[in-house]
């Protein structure tokens, strides 16, 4: 049984006519060039496109994963080809990647809820827990807080809360 590739080949071979789009396999990556390399069930692709405009400072490069299935598409009448999408990616970076990694939204919620627990629980001990005595210093409201104030809060840092997969 003949396959769509085989087909595909035999028509250039034929006409010269060449592929408007490639279905394959990532091979290989290079992230500095913004290149790829797609695998056409033995027909290797070089030098494929990660975006469409070539030396482009900003937009989004999404850097495939080695071994996911890609497809490609023919760039105008020219022949070059560009990543179209990807099954599996690396990472993407969008306009430069400058600025981190985006938030990993439940990791912050969950730094934020401690906040918000921690200053609840201060102002529980002000509402019932301390009733100012008077001449005392303050000695009762340091009684009364001394529980919440051995308390510490871990500061946050930027790995507990960044997905780096994706930066901006």
């Amino acid at each position: 049984m003949t396959t769509t590739n085989e087909l595909r080949r035999a028509f250039q071979q034929k006409y010269g006519e060449k592929p408007v789009t490639i279905l394959g396999t990532i091979a290989a990556v290079d992230e500095n060039s913004k290149t790829c390399n797609i695998d056409d069930d033995g027909f290797m692709m070089y030098g494929i496109r990660l975006q469409s405009v070539t030396n482009a400072a900003a937009g989004i490069l999404k850097v495939p994963k080695i071994g996911a299935q890609a497809l490609a598409v023919k760039i105008e009448d020219g022949d070059g080809f560009m990543l179209l999408d990807c099954a599996e990616y690396e990472k993407i970076i969008i306009n430069g990647g400058n600025n981190g990694g985006l938030i990993n939204i439940e990791s912050l919620v969950d730094k934020i809820n401690t906040i918000e627990k921690d200053i609840n629980n201060l102002k529980t001990v002000f509402k019932t827990s301390w009733t100012p005595v008077a001449q005392d210093g303050g000695a009762a409201l340091k009684t009364a807080a001394a529980t919440w104030a051995d308390q510490t809060i871990t500061q946050t840092q930027t790995e507990d809360i960044e997905d780096t997969t994706v930066t901006h």
